[in-house]
């Protein structure tokens, strides 16, 4: 009985196959896989096919290929953000304008809404200056004031002759260093470090709220 050479497509194993099997399903014996038998073709029959206007094995896949080559659509070399891979506008920037991402730090910097500051927030902020200012203008008031009554109200009181008046205004004037003390670091800081008011942050509203 005539027979063919068939090499598996599956595991590439070749081994001698009956004419009558020809196109019919067969087992390899070698993976065990269910393939179909087709003897190779012979060198005129593929000289009378391309004759005959066939085209070979593999022409149609290629013809797709040729029909749907791949394109470039776009070459853009310019520095792209590392953390986004959007452009960096200027190229050399350390800081994306996109996502805050620190090119040093290699860190990204949280981006905030603020709201710009008003002359009502200033005079808001600047409310505890001006009540300290008057503050100390009330305790120099009040120790002047002792400094001078403080003779008669001695001398109509049973501490006549006992305790100078000096000594009373004194332990007053002490007094009003504590609280006027305060109130002077509270128009220092204000004026010199914290003049313009904190701004204040707009709290982002989620797509799903």
């Amino acid at each position: 009985m005539a027979t063919f050479d068939f090499s598996c497509p599956e595991c590439g194993n070749t081994s001698k196959v009956p004419d009558n099997l020809e196109g019919k399903k067969i087992k390899c014996k070698k993976c065990q896989k269910i393939i179909i038998a087709k003897a190779p073709a012979k060198a005129g029959d593929k000289a009378t096919a391309i004759k005959a206007g066939a085209k070979p094995a593999g022409a149609k896949k290629q013809e797709e290929d040729d029909r749907n080559p791949y394109v470039m659509k776009e070459v853009n070399l310019a520095a792209r953000c590392p953390h986004c891979a959007l452009p960096l506008d200027p190229p050399d920037s350390k800081i994306c304008i996109h996502c805050g991402y620190n090119m040093h730090k290699r860190e990204r910097v949280v981006s905030k809404l603020t709201v710009e500051t008003t002359a009502a927030d200033y005079l808001l902020w600047h409310l505890p200056t001006f009540g300290s200012f008057i503050g100390i203008m009330v305790l120099i008031g009040i120790c002047v004031f002792c400094g001078v009554q403080m003779g008669d109200w001695v001398s109509n009181s049973f501490a006549d002759g006992i305790v100078k008046p000096g000594c009373f205004t004194t332990w007053i004037v002490i007094m009003c260093l504590y609280p006027g003390w305060v109130m002077a670091k509270t128009i220092f800081k204000r004026l010199v470090w914290d003049f313009t008011p904190p701004e204040k942050e707009i709290k982002a509203v989620s797509e799903a709220e």
